[in-house]
């Protein structure tokens, strides 16, 4: 893979404290998100029912909270230097995201039996139908299984953890105030940004762009708003309605 690049002076130590900062920013601003999104739909959506409703709602909630508290954890043990203690949270880090992979998994399988007993579609329609609704989960299984083949370049590994976190927005972005307010593609405005700032920073800090911003970058920006666009162009609206089913 390669890096585009631009003229800078900045010396490591400078690049590593400015990504000390940026990243441990990122994190709260990724735990402020998710914190004030999830706050707003229990007040103002049908979410607590849900959760009330389904055992595999409140896991699938609790892990995907988990893995956003975990990476915070992470990314403020390296800022303190304690690599160590990294690693070893790392490990759990790689079982829960195996748990949540299996969870959605469960879910999609599952909603796939309950949609037959409904209706019928051709097997094209059928996959776009089951799929979409789940392409933050598709990218983030590509991004963490990438993230954790390169944890011995820190470097990248890191860009691809906050890359991996950042495509799970895009079910918690839409579900704040202003942006719910604002359309069903305003959210992905708000996964754009953390991608956007990640390459900001890595202009600024180093004069080039990691790779990891490239082509995960790349996924973010393109895959969730085409697969809604694929939703959009091929389902009609009334099956969504009839399953109570959306991406």
């Amino acid at each position: 893979m390669h890096e585009i690049s631009v003229k800078s002076g900045d010396g490591p130590l400078v690049r590593r404290r400015s990504d000390h900062v940026f990243f441990v920013g990122s994190a709260i601003a990724i735990f402020a998100t998710a914190v004030l999104a999830f706050s707003f739909a229990l007040k103002k959506t049908d979410l607590s029912s849900q959760l009330a409703a389904s055992s595999w709602v409140k896991i699938h909630m609790v892990a995907f909270s988990s893995w956003i508290l975990l990476f915070f954890t992470q990314t403020v043990l390296v800022a303190s230097r304690r690599t160590d203690l990294h690693r070893r949270l790392g490990v759990a880090g790689a079982c829960l995201a195996a748990v949540m992979i299996g969870v959605t998994i469960y879910i999609t399988l599952e909603a796939i039996r309950q949609g037959n007993a409904v209706l019928k579609m051709p097997a094209f329609e059928a996959f776009i139908f089951y799929t979409v609704p789940h392409v933050d989960i598709i990218l983030f299984t590509i991004l963490v299984a990438a993230a954790l083949l390169m944890r011995g370049k820190p470097e990248i590994h890191k860009r691809l953890m906050l890359l991996t976190t950042v495509a799970l927005l895009d079910a918690v972005a839409d579900r704040l105030p202003i942006i719910w307010r604002a359309g069903r593609g305003a959210h992905f405005v708000v996964q754009d940004m953390f991608v956007v700032a990640g390459i900001a920073n890595d202009l600024v800090s180093r004069g080039r762009i990691s790779p990891a911003y490239i082509w995960g970058g790349l996924l973010i920006l393109v895959c969730p708003p085409g697969a809604v666009l694929l939703y959009q162009h091929f389902i009609p609206a009334e099956w969504g309605m009839m399953l109570n089913f959306k991406p």
